[in-house]
């Protein structure tokens, strides 16, 4: 179930660090079954501006002469003015390294001023600096290094994966190279390579919270859902109160078909103060898988007041996926519920709700009075909804049905066959038809009409829909 995927921004160890990506991922929406997208990924103390990979990279500035270019005699005059400033103030270095540097430079002046550009944030100007440092000698394993840090900075993480690659060719693998590395090929979505490197990084930092996170969300995302739990447990015994690792097990959980289990997840990440519109719509959707309704209208409510209480949020959030929740409390009969999700719904609209958000939410109100069985404020608004589009599928199916149970069976067959011609709706509509065929013992045509939705979208239950009308019809005969 790969589309299961739970996202989620873990944080660092390393809290008094500015670090900018190792783990991975963003969080979810989900409207009933839970499957969640968005994935957004931090690489922890070993990140660009982390503090191991900080340490290194003061490091950095040192010589290894196996493999990278030395100094003579004719560079030191420039060396000795730069290096005292190199610490306390690297833009006075720069500036007086620029005003001598040439194209025929020695590459560890190239190498130098593409390491304080970096360090002063000028990622281009550090790219290309390092770019001819490289050019001059390819096998510069410091300037691919620094090359590849800037790379995962600025996101271009094909590129970067080519320059750690380079680095741990030349002899520079180590846990920051192949843990960067792992994360190149996590934001690439290439989940076995990602794997791979994870382990090797953790050979190096066996305790690393993000290695270890990272090679547990990976091994969810290749198939292997009991060592990925298995990992997560690890973690939680050492960090139970941490809502995100909480979180980030519920995709094993759910691999293994262990729902309450992921319920439980849920909530404790939920009592640890993760209750926000994405995780509390989850449980929601978990809650109508166990037939518990009832909690589930309370987390989606929940879900809801977490998205007004956060504009950002409810902002990013498509209507299309607040109004789900809406659609599956209506459809599981919680209609006190469905009436106060859809007030709410309302008043974040407020005065900039549009005509496209007017008749959706018109067309949840209508089914919400025909579930009440209150048919003539269901057939009002179902009517508004059509005058305003025509060609809402829903709605004239809504309509059929109200006509259906207001025994107007024409009226009914006529909204119904409306419905059937837009191809989106044929499915439901032929299948409506057929129930309303059968309620009249007008078994022929309620076949027929169930064989052109089969034809349309096949179906276990069509099939067995069918079956038994055929039956029915043979003993009847």
């Amino acid at each position: 179930m790969k589309n299961n995927v739970i996202s989620f921004n873990p944080p660092s160890r390393h809290r008094n660090v500015p670090c900018i990506c190792c783990l991975l991922v963003t969080f979810f929406h989900l409207a009933f079954h839970p499957c969640c997208s968005w994935s957004q990924v931090t690489p922890g103390e070993w990140a660009p501006g982390g503090a191991l990979s900080m340490a290194r990279f003061r490091a950095s500035y040192g010589v290894n002469e196996a493999i990278e270019p030395r100094l003579d005699a004719t560079d030191k005059p420039l060396f000795d003015r730069v290096a005292p400033m190199i610490a306390d103030n690297p833009q006075a270095a720069l500036n007086t390294l620029l005003a001598e540097l040439r194209p025929d430079s020695n590459p560890a002046f190239h190498f130098l001023a593409g390491n304080l550009q970096y360090q002063l944030g000028n990622y281009q100007s550090a790219e290309g600096h390092l770019a001819r440092a490289i050019e001059m000698l390819p096998s510069f394993r410091r300037a691919h290094r620094t090359l590849s840090l800037i790379h995962v900075q600025r996101s271009d993480f094909a590129r970067g994966t080519g320059s750690l690659l380079e680095v741990i060719r030349l002899g520079g693998g180590d846990a920051q190279s192949y843990g960067l590395l792992a994360y190149c090929y996590l934001k690439l979505e290439k989940y076995q390579s990602s794997l791979v490197a994870y382990r090797q990084a953790r050979m190096f930092d066996p305790d690393s919270i993000d290695f270890r996170r990272g090679e547990a969300y990976c091994l969810s995302m290749t198939g292997e859902p009991e060592q990925s739990v298995a990992l997560y447990d690890e973690l939680l015994m050492a960090n139970p109160t941490d809502p995100e690792l909480w979180l980030m097990q519920v995709n094993g959980l759910m691999d293994m078909d262990r729902r309450v289990d992921a319920i439980a997840n849920l909530l404790a990440a939920v009592r640890l103060g993760k209750n926000d519109w994405q995780t509390q719509t989850m449980l929601g959707g978990l809650f109508l898988q166990e037939n518990l309704p009832a909690r589930a209208g309370e987390f989606y409510l929940a879900a809801l007041d977490a998205a007004v209480s956060a504009p950002a949020v409810s902002r990013e959030v498509p209507m299309e996926d607040l109004l789900k929740p809406l659609d599956n409390l209506i459809r599981f009969q919680q209609l006190d519920s469905a009436s106060l999700y859809l007030g709410k719904l309302r008043a974040m609209a407020g005065a900039t709700e549009n005509p496209r958000q007017s008749v959706e939410f018109d067309f949840r109100e209508a089914s919400i009075h025909f579930e009440k069985d209150q048919l003539a404020q269901a057939r009002a608004m179902a009517e508004s909804v059509l005058d305003r589009d025509p060609l809402m599928g829903h709605a004239l199916i809504l309509l059929g049905r109200i006509h259906a149970r207001n025994s107007e069976y024409e009226n009914a067959l006529l909204s119904l066959r409306r419905a059937a011609n837009l191809e989106e709706f044929r499915h439901e509509a032929l299948i409506e038809l057929a129930r309303l065929h059968v309620k009249r013992r007008e078994y022929q045509q309620a076949l027929e009409n169930l064989r052109r939705a089969r034809q349309a979208r096949p179906s276990a239950y069509l099939d067995q829909y069918i079956d038994g009308l055929e039956k029915a019809m043979d003993a009847l005969d």
